[in-house]
């Protein structure tokens, strides 16, 4: 997705780490409902991906996990 230019990532020495650790989260949270993360972009990212591949995980920040559970 940094790639094709969606919400990329700042170049740094640490990004390209950073930016496979994340998709490998991403990856494994398809075996849930929800991936939780308060990056913005790496939730962003995630969610394009996951309406593409017709996955029902959803990305949301911490905050909306905590609605959830107060619900």
């Amino acid at each position: 997705m940094d790639m094709l230019g969606f919400w990329q990532d700042k170049l740094t020495t640490r990004s390209t780490l950073a930016r496979l650790y994340d998709a490998n989260h991403a990856y494994h949270a398809t075996f849930y409902d929800y991936f939780v993360t308060d990056d913005k972009r790496t939730k962003n990212k995630a969610n394009v991906l996951y309406a593409y591949y017709k996955c029902k995980t959803k990305a949301i920040s911490t905050t909306h996990l905590l609605e959830l559970i107060n619900k």
